[in-house]
């Protein structure tokens, strides 16, 4: 039963033989190629889980709009000061 495919990751029967494996008992190839192939160190990880995607960061309209406010609160602050000072 082959452990690799031909593009040279590990086929179903490899992540399974992984999986099952004692620590220290894997092939020396296969441990090899999985120290190195990120695609199937995720493929052991995760189950088959399908991986979760990160938000997306806040672009520079949202952090522009929170400047703005920013500032026009300042600029509110200090008006009502000074007409509260006179």
């Amino acid at each position: 039963m082959p452990m690799l495919d031909e593009q040279g990751c590990l086929t179903s029967e490899g992540i399974a033989a992984v999986r099952s494996a004692a620590p220290g008992a894997l092939d020396a190839d296969l441990a090899a190629h999985l120290s190195a192939c990120d695609r199937c160190q995720s493929r052991v990880l995760s189950d088959g889980v399908p991986r979760l995607t990160r938000a997306k960061p806040p672009t520079y309209n949202a952090t522009l709009v929170v400047f703005v406010a920013i500032v026009l609160a300042i600029v509110t602050l200090v008006l009502a000061l000074r007409i509260l000072a006179r």
